[in-house]
C-alpha cells in the first residue's frame, strides 16, 4: 500500500515541478551544499532541479557511497526520484572531499546538523568545522549561505571567525522552512525566501539562485543577519506553541464532551488563526521544534529576556505525553503492569522515518517503567527507533503487533492505519481497547466501541 501511495504522490509532485519550472530558463550557478541530511540533500537536489550545478558534500563516507550508488539514506516523498533525475542529468553529484570542493566552488550552502546540547544550547561543532575548512581552503571570493538553524547572532560570530574582510568571504543567513515528510514539496512551493545580508551584490546573487520562485511571486525578504536567524526560531517556536495549544484544547474537549475536530475547524476558519497545525496528536517532536524552542529560550535567557510562553509550551508538551500514558492505563482498567501494549507508529509524524524527539520515545519508555511489555510497528521508522529503544518487540506488520496485546496506542498517522478495518480488532487483540492520538480510527468504528476506544479530544 505504501508503495502505491508513494508512487501516486510522486507523480503529482513531479507534475507540479514541471508546470512550475519547465518554461523558464535562468542563469545557472555552481553551488556546493555541505551536509546531506534532510535539509542538505533536499536543498541540493532542489537547487539542481532549478538548473544549477550542485555538489553535495558530507564527511560521512558511508552516506556518500550510498548516494553515489543511487541509495537514498533517508525517506522523503519524491526525494528518491528527484535525486536520480538530476544525477542522471549531470547537475547533481556527491563528494567527501570538502577541501577540494571549497577550492573549486564559490557559492557554498552550509546544511549540517546543530543538535541540542544537555543545557539546551545548539551544538555548533559541525558548523564551525565547516567554517574552518572554508577559511583554510578559500583562495577566491566566496558566498557562504548558512541554511543550518543556528542561534540568533551566530552568523556574525562566524564572520568574525573567518575574518571575512581579509578572505573576501560574505556570510549570508538563508534559513530553511521545510517540513519533514513534505520537504521536497515545500522546497518547490516555499511560503517565502528569507535572506539575511547587508551586501547588495550578494543579495542579487541569491535572487539569481532563487529566480524561478521569484517569477512566481514568492515573497523574497532581504533583511539583516540577526533578523533572518530570528525569523527561523520565532516561526518554529510559534508553530510549537500552536501544536501544544490545540493538544491542551483536545484534553479539555475530552473532559467536557466537545469534539476537537469541530473546534479546530471552527478556529481554522478565522483567517487570523488559520487551519494549519491545529490537528491534535501525542505531542510535537522531530528534529526542529523541540531543539529550536529550547535553543530560543536559552538565547533569551542569555539576553536577559524571559520567554514565558515558549517555556510553558515546552513543559506542556512534556505533560501531554504523560497524559496519553495515563489515559492508556485508565482504559486498561487496572493499570499497565503485566499488560502488553501494541504501538502503531514510531516516527514523529507520517511520511518520514525520523524518530528524533518523537513522542513515541517518552511514551514507550513510560509504558516500560509502568511494567508493560511493548510491541511496536512502523512502516518506515523501525530501524531508527531500534537504535534508541532496543528492548521492545518490533513486528513486521500492523496485524502482528496486535496479536495477544491488551491495548493499541496509535502515535503516527500513517495512511495504512487509517485504512485498517477496526471491526476486526477483536480477531487480534485481547480486548478492544484503543488510544487514538491521531484521529485515525473512523468515527463510525469509534461510536460502535465508545467505551473501549479513546479518541483524543472526542
Amino acid at each position: 500500500m505504501l508503495s502505491i501511495i508513494k508512487k501516486r504522490e510522486c507523480i503529482l509532485l513531479f507534475t507540479a515541478f514541471f508546470l512550475v519550472f519547465s518554461s523558464h530558463a535562468h542563469e545557472s550557478c555552481k553551488i556546493a551544499v555541505i551536509g546531506t541530511g534532510y535539509v542538505g540533500l533536499v536543498t541540493g537536489a532542489g537547487l539542481a532541479e532549478l538548473g544549477h550545478n550542485v555538489c553535495c558534500v558530507d564527511i560521512d563516507k558511508k552516506k556518500i557511497d550510498q548516494l553515489q550508488q543511487g541509495i537514498i539514506p533517508i525517506y522523503e516523498i519524491g526525494l528518491d526520484e528527484l535525486v536520480h533525475k538530476n544525477v542522471n542529468k549531470g547537475t547533481l553529484r556527491f563528494s567527501t572531499d570538502i577541501e577540494k570542493v571549497i577550492r573549486e566552488i564559490d557559492i557554498i550552502f552550509i546544511a549540517v546538523g546543530t543538535p541540542s546540547m544537555p543545557d539546551g544550547r545548539a551544538d555548533l561543532t559541525a558548523v564551525k568545522a565547516v567554517i574552518e575548512a572554508i577559511k583554510e581552503n578559500s583562495h577566491t571570493s566566496k558566498i557562504v549561505c548558512v541554511k543550518s538553524t543556528v542561534p540568533i547572532g551566530t552568523c556574525r560570530q562566524l564572520a568574525q571567525m573567518i575574518d571575512c574582510d581579509n578572505h573576501n568571504i560574505v556570510i549570508i543567513s538563508n534559513p530553511e522552512f521545510l517540513r519533514e515528510g513534505f520537504a521536497v514539496q515545500d522546497f518547490f512551493n516555499p511560503s517565502r525566501i528569507v535572506v539575511g545580508t547587508e551586501f547588495t551584490e550578494q543579495a542579487e546573487i541569491m535572487r539569481t539562485i532563487y529566480a524561478p520562485f521569484l517569477d512566481k511571486n514568492i515573497p523574497f525578504l532581504c533583511t539583516d543577519l540577526v533578523s533572518a536567524e530570528a525569523i527561523k526560531y520565532a516561526s518554529n517556536a510559534f508553530l510549537a506553541v500552536k501544536v501544544t495549544y490545540i493538544n491542551e484544547i483536545a484534553q479539555l474537549c475530552s473532559a467536557v464532551g466537545a469534539n476537537i475536530n469541530a473546534v479546530a475547524t471552527g478556529m481554522g476558519l478565522d483567517d487570523r488563526i488559520g487551519n494549519k497545525f491545529l490537528s491534535p496528536g501525542p505531542g510535537f517532536g522531530g528534529y526542529c521544534f523541540p531543539k529550536d524552542a529550547t535553543a530560543l529560550v536559552r538565547t533569551a535567557e542569555e539576553a536577559g529576556v524571559a520567554l514565558r510562553v515558549v517555556t510553558s509550551c515546552i513543559e506542556a508538551n512534556k505533560h501531554h505525553k504523560h497524559y496519553i500514558v495515563q489515559k492508556t492505563a485508565e482504559l486498561c482498567g487496572d493499570g499497565l503492569c503485566g499488560k502488553t501494549v501494541a504501538v502503531w507508529g514510531l516516527a514523529f509524524k507520517a511520511n518520514t522515518d525520523d524518530v528524533r524527539e518523537s513522542a513515541a520515545i517518552d511514551i514507550i519508555n513510560e509504558f516500560l517503567k509502568m511494567g508493560a511489555t511493548v510491541k511496536a510497528y512502523d512502516p518506515m521508522a523501525q530501524e531508527n527507533m531500534k537504535q534508541i529503544i532496543p528492548n521492545i518487540l518490533y513486528c513486521d506488520t500492523k496485524e502482528q503487533v496486535l496479536d495477544c496485546s491488551d491495548v493499541l496506542v496509535i502515535l503516527t498517522e500513517w495512511q495504512e492505519f487509517k485504512e485498517f478495518d477496526y471491526d476486526r480488532l477483536v480477531d487480534y487483540i485481547n480486548r478492544v481497547a484503543v488510544i487514538d492520538t491521531r484521529d485515525v480510527v473512523p468515527a463510525v468504528a469509534a461510536k460502535r466501541n465508545v467505551n473501549s476506544i479513546y479518541k483524543l479530544g472526542c
